[in-house]
């Protein structure tokens, strides 16, 4: 999905999300303790919140790849690139585009696998958090 779609939907969701959990909150009457709803949307928040955390954190790498494929193809020679111990030991120009390839490929990798793992740990743990929260209130919570 674009970089632009993915984080307005993201938002709209968390906005969404919001409004719905304080609607229902003041529909309830007032306590001075938690309830499950508020259990429940804190953590359907803390969920949305941190896929965006991950997508920030891909997307930045994704960059970083970026700028190093520029610099290697000599499009982008910048001091904040030649920081990189790879790029100031080489000595030639093969052995730039090379150093400059394998930080593209590096960070390139890094961020494919935090969106692999993020794909199924996700998933996972809100299945998990589902069958601990409706367990927990169905059977525990009523006695």
């Amino acid at each position: 999905m674009a970089v632009p779609a993915r984080v307005s939907l993201s938002f709209t969701t968390l906005l969404t999300l919001a409004t719905q959990g304080t609607g229902i909150r003041y529909s309830l009457p007032p306590v001075s303790y938690a309830k499950a709803i508020d259990y429940w949307y804190g953590t359907c928040m803390l969920f949305l919140f941190a896929a965006l955390l991950e997508f920030a954190v891909v997307n930045s790498y994704m960059r970083k790849s970026q700028k190093f494929d520029d610099g290697a193809l000599g499009y982008q020679t910048r001091a904040s690139i030649s920081k990189y111990p790879q790029v100031k030991t080489a000595k030639t120009i093969v052995e730039k585009v090379f150093a400059y390839r394998s930080l593209c490929l590096e960070f390139a990798q890094k961020a494919t696998r935090i969106d692999q793992l993020s794909r199924i740990l996700f998933p996972l743990v809100f299945i998990v958090f589902n069958v601990t929260y409706w367990l927990y209130y169905k059977f525990f919570a009523a006695e």
